[in-house]
């Protein structure tokens, strides 16, 4: 043990002379920003980059300059085609990425990190639109350079950049990621009082709970416009762990007034899912058909005709695709434990995903809660020939209706769950999302079955 303590000694001494020896000088760097990065990356690696202190130089060429300690090639560029061939990315896949980190040609000590990637299999909107795969690399490759962004909206930052020139690869070595599963979305929780609750809502922080600037009193006040860069170091951590759709919960209640669905509000949401688009994100909008716990945004009622309902329903939808929505979530039943007739909500939820998908292309996902002790008696569960439970129904749907089975908090399929939502354990949930994807597959019927688990984030800010 003690020679082997005395050899990490060792080891890290000369990581801590190696780093010293890479930063010894104020480092130069080329950054190649290519065509498929969008509106909104360019600018944003260039200005995490600016923080280090390094002297950064934009190379407007598409080539690296040549006598820099560090050229960084984002995106598709003459500088990352040198390295990076059409067969690496065809490696990659949708959405994946291919980094070539190596010595920079002609320059004799220089370093070149270059990356680039292939779109997504998914509509993307905006114009013009990122490549997801050069996106999440350039992120991947701001990691290996010494940033950090484990907390959404405190990345790390680095001092100096955590390179060597000297220690570059003679070949370049080859880097190729791809995404296990297509749909990688992040859902914040805005029934919650989280860091970006007000902002994803389209209000001001005031604590008034009024408009900032009618509240100008208020030690705590901060505008909606103000709350903007918090967004966009979301969007930074969002790209960085390779998510590709953000969903969250508008909010609505009566004593609002028209603050609820005031243009200015709307108008928000429009400038938050372009900012999304801008980045290669889609924007998920998280409507319940009738829901109305914790002030939910509900579509209808589901009291009066079916037809009115629809009617509800369809207006809802056409407010959410102005509003630069790309996906629709929705919720299940009156509450986490009522629920209208059974018939009619499934007619609803039918209606939803047929409506959203006919008028707009835009797909549509429910929400397969873990809420105990309600059923159907006039459906039955395939699997067992006894009434389904509520939560389940969407399974005897339109296939237009993606389902996603939701659990909560952090237990996993087999843990004991605290008899939360009257569950020992949550494994039912996960044969039935089992159960539901292979049936799906063996119909070649396109549903959708996506696992909706929660984290303990949000749970630590209640």
């Amino acid at each position: 043990p003690g020679e082997g303590a005395a050899r990490m000694r060792s080891a890290r001494s000369a990581l801590v002379l190696c780093a010293g020896l890479a930063v010894a000088h104020a480092v130069s760097v080329d950054v190649v920003l290519g065509d498929n990065l969008g509106p909104l990356l360019p600018a944003r690696l260039v200005t995490h980059l600016e923080a280090t202190g390094a002297a950064v130089s934009v190379q407007a060429t598409g080539k690296c300059g040549g006598s820099s300690d560090l050229c960084l090639a984002f995106g598709s560029s003459p500088a990352s085609r040198a390295v990076i061939g059409p067969e690496l990315l065809a490696q990659a896949g949708a959405e994946g990425f291919v980094v070539s980190d190596g010595r920079l040609a002609g320059s004799g000590s220089g370093r070149l990190i270059a990356v680039d990637g292939n779109p997504g299999q998914l509509p993307r909107v905006g114009d013009p639109s990122p490549s997801a795969g050069a996106a999440y690399g350039a992120y991947a490759v701001l990691e290996r350079v010494g940033f950090g962004f484990v907390h959404a909206f405190q990345p790390v930052i680095p001092s100096s950049l955590a390179f060597a020139a000297s220690f570059a690869p003679p070949t370049p070595q080859v880097t190729v990621e791809s995404p296990k599963w297509p749909v990688r979305s992040w859902h914040y929780h805005t029934e919650h009082p989280l860091e970006l609750t007000d902002f994803l809502q389209g209000f001001d922080a005031s604590c008034a709970g009024v408009n900032a600037s009618a509240a100008p009193h208020c030690a705590f006040n901060e505008s909606w416009e103000s709350m903007f860069p918090d967004m966009l170091r979301f969007v930074d951590w969002l790209l960085a762990a390779r998510q590709n759709r953000l969903e969250w919960i508008p909010l609505l209640n009566w004593q609002w007034g028209d603050q609820g669905t005031s243009p200015q509000r709307l108008a928000r949401f429009r400038n938050i899912t372009a900012t999304l688009h801008a980045a290669g994100l889609l924007a998920v909008v998280d409507v319940p058909v009738a829901e109305r716990q914790q002030n939910a945004w509900y579509m209808t009622n589901a009291t009066g005709s079916i037809a009115e309902c629809e009617a509800d329903i369809a207006s809802h939808i056409d407010q959410w695709a102005a509003a630069g929505f790309d996906v629709l979530a929705t919720e299940s039943g009156f509450s986490e434990f009522t629920h209208p007739a059974c018939d009619v909500m499934l007619a609803l939820l039918n209606f939803t995903a047929d409506y959203a998908s006919d008028a707009y292309g835009m797909p549509a996902y429910v929400k397969a809660h873990c809420s105990t002790g309600q059923s159907c008696p006039n459906f039955t569960d395939p699997r067992t020939g006894q009434p389904i439970d509520f939560n389940f129904l969407p399974a005897l749907g339109s296939p237009r209706l993606n389902v996603m089975p939701h659990t909560v908090q952090v237990y996993s399929r087999d843990d004991p769950a605290g008899d939360s939502y009257g569950n020992a354990n949550l494994t039912y949930m996960f044969d039935f999302a089992t159960w539901l994807a292979e049936r799906s597959t063996a119909r070649g019927d396109g549903r959708e079955v996506v696992w909706h688990g929660e984290s303990a984030n949000w749970v630590n800010y209640d």
